[in-house]
């Protein structure tokens, strides 16, 4: 979870290296760490106080919350996961977009890379993606479509996930 949110703030800070963005992570028991809505309520309250225009949240029901939190303050949120849109229907104004992590493809293409004994050396991820824009794709500008796109073919052809700075518990 923590490779996730440095990874997007890595990214943020690759657009625009003087952005300021805050990384909260939820501390304590392992336990809740997905399932305490109450922390993900706080954290999201505290952010957008502190002038948070946009919150990235991932991690289940914990997310969820902050996410709700978040928009139902004004803030513009950002998803992890699945698309929220689908599921956060009450906050599809204010979703610009989410960051699809296909877990399930990249589980089930190791498993036939073991298979056929061709097990990668290394971490191995499964497929990633933007989710659309949905109800603000008339809001975002091309220039920052054809960006996110010429990232994305980058990232494809040139995995970064060693040079991203991870921030160990």
């Amino acid at each position: 979870m923590r490779r996730y949110c440095d990874g997007f703030k890595a990214g943020a800070q690759y657009i625009d290296p003087k952005i300021n963005i805050d990384v909260v992570y939820r501390t304590g028991s392992n336990q809740y760490l997905f399932n305490d809505p109450d922390w993900g309520t706080q954290a999201a309250h505290q952010a957008v106080n502190d002038g948070a225009d946009v919150i990235f949240a991932a991690g289940e029901n914990t997310a969820d919350a902050a996410l709700e939190t978040a928009a139902g303050q004004g803030a513009y949120v950002i998803g992890s996961e699945t698309d929220q849109y689908e599921s956060l229907t009450d906050l599809r104004s204010r979703i610009v977009s989410s960051a699809i992590n296909d877990i399930r493809s990249g589980i089930r293409d190791l498993m036939r890379l073991v298979r056929n004994n061709q097990q990668p050396a290394g971490n191995f991820f499964g497929p990633i993606a933007l989710a659309p824009f949905h109800d603000l794709e008339s809001q975002i500008p091309q220039s920052v479509k054809d960006q996110l796109n010429q990232l994305a073919r980058d990232l494809t052809s040139n995995p970064i996930i060693d040079d991203v700075p991870y921030q160990k518990p």
